[in-house]
């Protein structure tokens, strides 16, 4: 089961959500990109992998846990007969990954880019299916939803 992802606020939470956030904006020096990017070629992964691998290990650290699971968002065509359909076809499919501190950030990388393959070949299944599986709680928060396997 995965707990919950407790990232530490700069202020409390108010008793009622009020869904307002923000916006923070930040570049990537081209020179750190390419850095990755090779990277990422020289593990043969995708950079998308390594980014992926990257923000998990950030969350991880913020949060004091090693059982991470996070979203991301495909759009992909998987049927021909869909291909002329105009429109958007989007699914959010999970990536999880459990690190141990033990091993390399490559032994972590192959493992982050095995779960993304394994979640891009899964994307067909409505993310909507996936949460009522899980059965999350209703009141809680969206970053407090807990991962357990329904009865």
């Amino acid at each position: 089961m995965t707990e919950p992802l407790d990232l530490p606020t700069s202020h409390p939470r108010p008793a009622a959500p009020s869904f307002a956030g923000r916006t923070f904006r930040f570049f990537v020096e081209p020179d750190l990109t390419q850095a990755l990017a090779t990277l990422a070629r020289g593990q043969s992964k995708s950079l998308f992998s390594v980014l992926m691998a990257t923000y998990q290990l950030l969350l991880a650290k913020l949060a004091r846990q090693r059982d991470i699971v996070t979203g991301t968002a495909v759009a992909h065509r998987t049927k021909q007969e869909l291909e002329q359909v105009i429109g958007p076809f989007v699914n959010t499919v999970p990536i999880r990954s459990r690190l141990d501190m033990a091993r390399s950030f490559v032994s972590y990388l192959d493992q982050v880019s095995a779960s993304c393959a394994n979640a891009l070949a899964h994307q067909e299944v409505p993310f909507e299916r996936i949460v009522k599986a899980l059965t999350p709680p209703t009141n809680a928060p969206i970053g407090q939803l807990s991962m357990r396997p329904a009865q």
